[in-house]
């Protein structure tokens, strides 16, 4: 039923919308000049104009009383034909936008700002439309804007900005799992750098290209590249960057099992991000710290710090970030057999990672499903998402997330009586885990193969396998692994009616 007060508003509406449409045009754009005029003078006068799009910019736009209600301005000096002032009031709607994580609201306004931009202006506008659209998802129009930009940047000779441009495209094909397309990108991106004597660039471009690295498994050229990148940054005194590079080098030390200097380095970033007030990297460093510190025993900690994660996630509309550590807090709960909170988290986090494009993570969450599924027993399923997982680790060249599978699909051959092909397997992953120093890996897997050769029948050589293993596992301190990997030793040495192998130390922390 609608109410009095409904009816008169919807007739007061209509009758100012009809009132509007009455005037001639030229009266109706002087009305939004007025308008314009006293929304200013009410925010303290018109705000400074932001350095021009056509340099680099070294540092954030300075706020200013008018940014809530830029995108109203920019509305109303498009009405009145104030081209100047829309363009000021579209850039300044974007950038408020973007401070607030409002990726979608900063998308449309960068896009109505490149309408009404030309030459090197309107190619970085695109670039920043390209940025907010990939923060939300929107894959193919990111990649379409960066393209246009590249492109234009190029035939006017604008190397710096080419190289920005560049760099961009690199981390967007790295992100959806693109990793060997976006090495040229990448190095494009820090020859420009270099040629402009851009220092800022060049550091973001080496830190750019040693994800590359990392994520194709050259984690010595990758170490390489970070602390080259953050020995720039700290020349140049750029803490927000110093504090990124710093959580990604962390999370390469992590992957090598040098468990104690990666959350020292992880401590330090999220130190650095939270005294820039960088909430986002903030997110991602939290959810580092929480593998970090499930692999060490101290799972309370590690709960709680994926939750904050999360927290930090969704607060700043990270959808990607969110999707990963999802996928991790499932994994999490998987190792501790809480099985009914694994299987909705990482299936939430698949559908996420499906949604922004992050292909890589969407292989590497098939797998920790399929780990799911073979602890419930459910082995036509798990081995299905292993296969799957395994196709797109093969396509995307994450050798990494490769080998983990491998040995995961080994274990699954040696549940289901295919004791010959688990040998294989752990074998292929152990080629692997060895070439990329996965330390933690190839303690487990060894540990794996020993089971299987225990069953094999082969004694001798799993005790040595099974021992090696776990000797790996107490030197990167990884608690829960060996713990649960003992307790299978032991089980399997008691059905082949032979003493339990010896461990080489505690199998928790003291």
């Amino acid at each position: 039923m609608i109410t009095a007060e409904t009816s008169y508003l919807f007739r007061h509406a209509l009758l100012r919308d009809a009132a509007y449409q009455l005037q001639m045009p030229g009266d109706r754009a002087r009305l939004h000049g007025i308008a314009l005029a006293a929304l200013e003078s009410l925010f303290g006068g018109t705000p400074p104009a932001p350095p021009p799009m056509t340099r680099a910019r070294t540092s954030p736009l300075q706020p200013h009383p008018s940014d809530p209600a830029a995108e109203e301005l920019a509305a109303h000096a498009g009405l009145a034909g104030s081209v100047p002032a829309q363009r000021l009031y579209l850039g300044r709607a974007a950038e408020f936008a973007e401070r607030h994580f409002r990726f979608e609201a900063a998308f449309a306004c960068w896009q109505g700002l490149a309408r009404i931009c030309y030459g090197t202006e309107r190619a970085s506008t695109l670039q920043r439309a390209g940025a907010a659209a990939r923060s939300f998802g929107r894959v193919a129009e990111a990649e379409a804007f960066i393209e246009e930009a590249i492109a234009y940047h190029a035939k006017e000779g604008e190397r710096a900005l080419e190289g920005l441009a560049l760099g961009q495209k690199a981390s967007l094909l790295k992100e959806t799992g693109r990793a060997v397309d976006a090495e040229a990108p990448g190095r494009g991106a820090l020859e420009r750098a270099r040629e402009a004597g851009d220092r800022a660039g060049e550091g973001t471009a080496l830190a750019n290209l040693a994800g590359i690295y990392a994520q194709t498994g050259r984690i010595d050229a990758a170490e390489g590249a970070y602390v080259e990148a953050l020995a720039i940054q700290r020349a140049i005194g750029n803490r927000r960057y110093l504090g990124m590079v710093m959580a990604n080098l962390g999370t390469v030390y992590g992957e090598c099992g040098r468990t104690e200097l990666a959350e020292k380095t992880c401590v330090e970033a999220l130190s650095l991000h939270r005294a820039t007030g960088d909430r986002r990297f903030e997110g991602i460093t939290l959810g580092n710290l929480a593998i970090l510190y499930h692999q060490t025993g101290r799972t309370a900690l590690a709960e709680r710090t994926y939750g904050e994660a999360l927290d930090v996630h969704r607060e700043t509309g990270n959808r990607r970030s969110e999707g990963i550590v999802l996928g991790n807090f499932g994994t999490f709960y998987m190792e501790e057999n809480r099985n009914e909170d694994a299987e909705p988290a990482l299936e939430r986090a698949l559908a996420i990672c499906r949604e922004v494009g992050e292909r890589r993570f969407e292989a590497n969450t098939l797998t920790n499903l399929g780990n799911v599924y073979l602890q419930t027993r459910r082995l036509e399923a798990a081995e299905r998402a292993f296969q799957q997982a395994l196709s797109v680790q093969r396509e995307t060249r994450d050798r990494r997330f490769e080998g983990i599978t491998l040995g995961d699909l080994a274990e699954l051959f040696g549940c289901t009586g295919r004791e010959a092909l688990a040998e294989v397997t752990f074998a292929e992953a152990l080629l692997i885990d060895r070439d990329l120093r996965s330390r933690r890996y190839e303690g487990a897997h060894l540990c794996g193969l020993g089971l299987v050769l225990l069953r094999r029948g082969k004694a001798a050589e799993a005790r040595q396998a099974w021992s090696e293993g776990d000797a790996i596992l107490k030197e990167v301190g990884d608690a829960p692994v060996r713990r649960r990997s003992g307790e299978a030793m032991r089980e399997a040495c008691r059905n082949a009616g032979i003493a339990a192998f010896d461990l080489t130390g505690p199998a928790t922390p003291p």
